[in-house]
Order: structure tokens, then sequence, then C-alpha cells
């Protein structure tokens, strides 16, 4: 059993790979975290790269033959994690994955006090103000429709939870919309939420798999939109029940 496990999911971020690996090699041997690899179904030679990494008792790797999306490469692998704390962050070095270490240092303050029942994100800074302004858009709806819960940057990463949100992890949506997902559930049933900042800079190595243009912001947006109403109406016709 360790404090934090940290799965990584990778969509055609072969670039990236090695970066990541350096960093895990780190953090597993400094801190009680595992770190888990999932190829989600990259045709960039991830699965051959993945084959030439040293795997190890808390640096392991798994693959996904066809990519059914963001979330399936996540949830399909809690059952994984051997952490009393799970979570993800992205590949693709926008996050830092030396992130997870702040994550790890709150969890440990807060076991102090015994208040196991926390979710942890990060706060996003240094984005394009193109960006900044979609994301502050839906931060303001979803602030209307869940008030007074905190739903500001509700995709940001690292996202960390206790692991009795295993069963709702399990059954969240398989897109993008996954992480507004299990926060808006989180919130709801009462963990209490803990943010903390990040850089979030431009990309490094190849490009976003949703955020490339005008139009596939648009759609972005727009299945986003409808994924908090879903929530949102659920929350109330269940009369804050969970589904």
């Amino acid at each position: 059993m360790f404090l934090m496990s940290v799965i990584i999911p990778c969509y055609n971020e072969l670039e990236s790979l090695d970066l990541l690996y350096k960093k895990s090699l780190y953090i597993t041997k400094n801190y009680d975290i595992e770190i888990i690899f999932v190829d989600n179904g990259s045709n960039d030679g991830t699965k051959e790269k993945f084959n030439s990494l040293r795997s190890s008792n808390k640096i392991r790797f798994f693959n996904i033959q066809e990519n059914r999306g963001y979330g399936f490469g996540i949830k399909n692998f809690i059952e994984f994690c051997n952490g009393e704390y799970i979570g993800w962050t992205h590949a693709d070095l926008q996050t830092d994955l030396f992130d997870v270490i702040k994550a790890y240092d709150i969890i440990k303050n807060n076991i102090k006090r015994n208040n196991k029942k926390i979710v942890l994100k990060g706060k996003r800074f240094g984005r394009p103000f193109k960006d900044k302004f979609f994301s502050d858009a839906m931060s303001l709806l979803s602030s209307i429709l869940f008030f007074p819960l905190s739903t500001y940057e509700i995709c940001a990463q690292p996202s960390i939870f206790h692991k009795s949100m295993k069963e709702e992890i399990k059954i969240a949506p398989n897109s993008y919309e996954f992480d507004v997902y299990i926060f808006l559930v989180a919130l709801i049933k009462g963990y209490k939420p803990y943010r903390f900042p990040v850089l979030f800079p431009e990309r490094i190595y190849g490009e976003s798999h949703w955020n490339k243009n005008i139009v596939s912001k648009m759609i972005f947006i727009k299945s986003m939109f409808f994924s908090l109403v879903r929530i949102f109406l659920k929350k109330r016709l269940l009369a804050h029940k969970l589904f």
C-alpha cells in the first residue's frame, strides 16, 4: 500500500515519455508514490517505448489496444492502484509531474489532522488569454449551476482523490468530461477541495487532441456544457443523492 497512486494516460505523447520517466524515477525513489503509465491506444510508438523502459513495484506500464477516450484509459486501471489516494495527470508536459509532490504534502498534512475526505486539484497559471477565457466561461457556468460549490478551473491537473471515490470513478464518462464529472461528484458528496498553484506553459511537443482551433474548442465547450447540465439535473432530481 502506498500513500498515493498516480495514473498518467498517454495518447500519442511519445516525445514526452523520457522526461516523464526520469521524473517518475525521482518521485518514486523519494516519496511514497506509485506511478502507472497507460498507453491509451497510441499509434506513435508509445507501446514500444513502454517496452524499453524498466518497470518496478512503483512504476508500471499498461497498454490499451484501441483509444476509447481520455477517461477510459484512467478508470479502467483504477483497480491497479494501491494507494490510499488515487489520481491522474496529463502526459503532455504542460502539467509538471512534480506537481503531484505538492498534492502529496497537502495529503500528509491533512492526515495529521485526521481529515482524509479531501479532493485535490491544481489551479493553473500562465495560460494564454484565449484559453483562459474559455475556462473562465465554463467556470462561471458551473459556479451558477452548482452554487455554492467552488468549481473554478475544474479541468486543472493533477487530480487526486481518496480511494473511497473509486466506484464513482469507474462509472464516469470515457470522454474529456471525465474530470468535470468526478470533481463535481466529489464536491456534491462533501469532499473538501484543496487547490494549489501550478504552471501551465505552452506545449513542448506535439499538439493538443482537442484544443487545436476555434472549432475544436467550441465542440469541447458544447460537450462540457451538456455534461454540466446533466450532472446538475441528476443532482436536483435525486435530491442530492447521486445517481
